[in-house]
């Protein structure tokens, strides 16, 4: 009997393996972001795009994001909240009626997301990882930096910037022409250089 028992806890132990790397497999590829990944984006954290308001026409024009010195001030908190060593950038400029809605801290993944009506930016220090299918891709050179802006079948970009230690990625599903998404992208600026 004391064999019987012996094979009836490996079995037991065996299967408590199995599952546990069944759930780490299933939470990586279809976790939070359903991506795994690095430094995946936050779901449930993030901003779905369907709650990004629509663009309309008139709003095409670039329109300057006012920063009170309390932002300001929330966003150098944030920086030193999520661990930077560099500085958090952002827009001047966005949509019509654009301001700054929320920012989000992630310390333990050293990621900022920043929450505009039209878009949505998010910072870390480590790679973000994006939806694997675009449906288009292209490459552009910013004032700050090189910019590849992926087109998704659903409308939506999103654009990633990698400037020395931060990756940018900003992202909507309201803007659905390149030359404003990529008019707003050339905007961002180093916090400290906000003017």
């Amino acid at each position: 009997m004391g064999s019987r028992k012996t094979i009836v806890w490996r079995w037991v132990v065996q299967i408590c393996i199995i599952l546990a790397l069944l759930s780490f497999v299933l939470f990586v590829f279809y976790g939070p972001t359903g991506l795994g990944g690095s430094a995946p984006v936050p779901s449930g954290e993030r901003r779905p795009f369907a709650l990004f308001k629509p663009v309309s026409n008139q709003d095409l024009e670039n329109a300057r994001i006012a920063y009170t010195n309390n932002q300001i001030q929330k966003l150098r908190d944030a920086t030193q909240k999520a661990n930077f060593n560099s500085s958090v950038y952002v827009p001047e400029k966005g949509a019509s009626g654009d301001y700054l809605e929320e920012i989000r801290v992630f310390p333990q993944k050293r990621m900022i997301q920043l929450v505009y009506p039209h878009f949505g930016i998010i910072e870390s220090e480590m790679p973000i990882q994006t939806e694997p299918k675009a449906v288009h891709t292209t490459k552009k050179k910013l004032s700050i930096g090189s910019a590849i802006m992926s087109q998704y079948q659903h409308g939506g970009y999103h654009l990633s910037i990698h400037l020395n230690h931060s990756y940018i990625l900003m992202d909507s599903d309201e803007i659905n022409h390149q030359s404003k998404f990529f008019s707003i992208a050339d905007s961002i600026v180093m916090l400290r250089n906000l003017k």
